[in-house]
């Protein structure tokens, strides 16, 4: 790649540029006179003013500037003093003066002083434009006379070549990297990717100096100065090789093959960014999408280094010129034709047998384990229909306990919450549970006052249970040994075959054992889900457990907490139905004819007991049955 020519950049004195740019009018004459020297003699004069008094520059230079030598008779009478006080006191002046070369001519001559400095030129602002250069009230006069159009006359000292923002320098940075890899005028797409490979990379070292680690022992370390240290001991080294652009130095031209071979082979040592791959691959091998992928791009990496050993191997064999005589006729050779060739073709296929199993291995793995949760769940539905089929499980009671497992799984998607706590420690598995059960903390008042270890403590013995439509939590006669709060769903209470509550959320049901100093309780109802129900409970001893020890929070909980329903208080009350028979059986007994006589002693006791206690103490169907009993004893 040819190297550009930096080009001139020190500070310069760009004075007389500036004049002559911006005294580019073809009307406009001028000379720079030396104000150091004694006469102030010329050392400049434009084309201008060599075509208008008919000298050349070299006649004029070093003339003095007051321009003596060229005065006529015409002109303003004392204007060559008045000029050369103008530049004895370095004060603008103007005057009127005749010229004379060939013919005389009447010419204004404008003096202006410009001030000399040794000092680098500074940007000046338009405000200080009368500070900076004269305080005579007659500059604005020089600027028309110079048609210098309202700017700044230039000063005569070094000044730094000022390019405008839109100007990119050719010697830039910036210039640099974007022509660097140029080499015949174009862009070469492959360069410009490893470049932008090897910026990244860059980068990531940079970052490395600043992201934190893990330490012996598990910790996150912080300090800037231990990440920065520990870095430079481990993987810093092999990272810098990693990142160096090795493309630059392939892509200058080299006369000698060797060492041109010797930048090609530099390339070798980019292999080194396989290692920091590889430090990040761990972070995401426990997902199976990724490591499939991985996978397929160490398949196309694998294939494309063996590619280029097999052009390798046909390139040094061209150069070797072997004998080409021997082989088959043909535009194509489809099989291997030399030993190097044989040689490499059967390292090749041992290579992608072990590719080959070890992907497809990894894949079917990957494959099993996406499909893991479903496979699961197929085979718990297969056991429970082979469980129902073996031990003739009667129809509705088979399909209550599919339909319970069907949606169990969709809550619980087959995890074990009890094996998943018990990876947990005790401080974490409280924490956890206390998450779990926060509903029922939020839900219930007598949990208000519990302080942080009370609650943790509740929340460790708290159970979740689903309830499928139809299952009988309790039946009559079991022992309510348990506290239940309804989260989600509905249940109905039922007594003797009667529905005395329904529950829903919110609701709180079972007994009072701790008003009954922990005593068990009987259960006086069926407690049955009307729908998928969430609930949540605890046991008598737990909760008689946590009570003793938190006293404070007894007496709260004893007064905050009142049941949705008892289950052991048994309800007393009449069915519709028996009241119905008893009003026909009353009827019935009214309409009744007595066969008794009316003077039978039985009557007459049984009529008197009828009117002191009413027809409810012997009601007809009992007067009957003693009315036969009279008859078969012959009463």
């Amino acid at each position: 790649m040819p190297v550009a020519k930096r080009g001139l950049v020190a500070p310069q004195n760009t004075f007389l540029e500036n004049v002559i740019r911006r005294c580019n009018n073809a009307d406009t004459s001028f000379v720079l006179a030396n104000a150091q020297v004694v006469d102030y003699p010329i050392v400049y004069c434009n084309d201008g003013f060599s075509k208008l008094v008919g000298y050349s520059r070299a006649e004029i230079m070093q003339k003095p500037c007051s321009l003596a030598f060229m005065h006529g008779d015409h002109g303003e009478p004392g204007s060559l003093q008045k000029i050369q006080d103008a530049l004895e006191q370095g004060r603008t002046e103007q005057a009127e003066i005749g010229l004379c070369k060939k013919n005389s001519l009447s010419r204004i001559l404008q003096i202006a002083r410009i001030a000399k400095s040794k000092q680098q030129f500074n940007q000046i602002e338009t405000k200080d434009l009368h500070k900076s250069l004269t305080p005579s009230s007659n500059f604005n006069q020089v600027i028309k006379v110079m048609n210098l159009g309202g700017d700044m006359l230039p000063q005569y000292r070094q000044e730094t070549p000022k390019t405008s923002p839109h100007i990119i320098l050719h010697y830039s940075t910036f210039k640099t990297i974007w022509d660097w890899d140029q080499p015949g005028g174009g862009i070469d797409s492959v360069a410009l990717m490893d470049s932008i490979v090897d910026v990244i990379f860059f980068a990531d070292i940079l970052l490395n100096f600043h992201t934190t680690f893990v330490g012996p022992g598990g910790e996150v370390v912080i300090e800037p100065s231990v990440i920065r240290h520990n870095y430079f001991k481990s993987w810093f080294l092999i990272d810098l090789l990693s990142c160096l652009p090795y493309d630059i130095f392939y892509m200058f031209k080299r006369d000698d093959e060797r060492i041109g071979s010797l930048f090609s082979a530099l390339k070798v040592v980019r292999l080194l960014r396989l290692g920091r791959v590889a430090r990040k691959l761990d972070n995401y091998l426990e997902y199976g999408a990724a490591t499939l992928l991985l996978l397929l791009c160490a398949y196309v990496l694998v294939a494309h280094w063996l590619a280029c050993i097999w052009f390798s191997i046909g390139e040094h064999e061209v150069r070797l010129k072997i004998d080409n005589f021997n082989l088959p006729d043909g535009w194509l050779f489809r099989s291997s034709t030399t030993d190097y060739e044989k040689i490499f073709g059967v390292i090749m296929m041992i290579i992608s047998a072990l590719l080959y199993a070890a992907i497809f291995g990894h894949m079917t793995t990957i494959i099993q384990q996406m499909t893991s949760a479903t496979v699961r769940y197929h085979d718990m539905i297969s056991n429970v229909r082979e469980f129902i089929k073996l031990q003739e499980v009667p129809q509705e009671l088979a399909d209550r306990v599919l339909d319970y497992c069907i949606s169990t799984w969709a809550m619980t998607k087959g995890i074990d919450t009890q094996k998943v706590l018990g990876y947990c420690p005790k401080d974490m598995k409280a924490d956890i549970c206390v998450h779990l059960n926060r509903k029922v903390f939020n839900e219930h008042s007598c949990f208000r006052l519990a302080s942080d270890g009370c609650l943790r403590s509740l929340a460790i013995h708290l159970d979740s249970n689903h309830a499928a439509p139809g299952d009988l939590l309790y039946h009559t006669g079991e022992s309510v040994d348990a506290l239940w709060f309804v989260v989600s769903g509905s249940l109905e209470v039922i007594q003797d075959e009667e529905v005395v509550a329904i529950l829903g959320k919110g609701d709180v049901f079972g007994d009072e054992f701790w008003k009954n100093n922990g005593s068990t309780g009987q259960s006086a109802a069926n407690v049955r889900a009307l729908t998928y129900t969430d609930l949540h409970m605890i046991k008598k001893d737990k909760l008689m457990e946590v009570l003793s020890f938190y006293k404070a929070f007894a007496n709260s909980f004893a007064r905050n907490l009142v049941l949705t329903y008892n289950l052991t208080h048994r309800l007393k009350f009449r069915k519709v139905v028996d009241v119905k028979r008893e009003k026909e059986l009353d009827a019935r007994r009214k309409n009744e004819k007595i066969t008794l006589p009316q003077e039978h002693p039985v009557r007459k006791l049984l009529f008197r007991m009828r009117e002191r206690h009413g027809p409810r103490i012997f009601p007809s169907p009992m007067f009957a049955d003693i009315e036969k009993v009279i008859r078969f004893k012959g009463l």
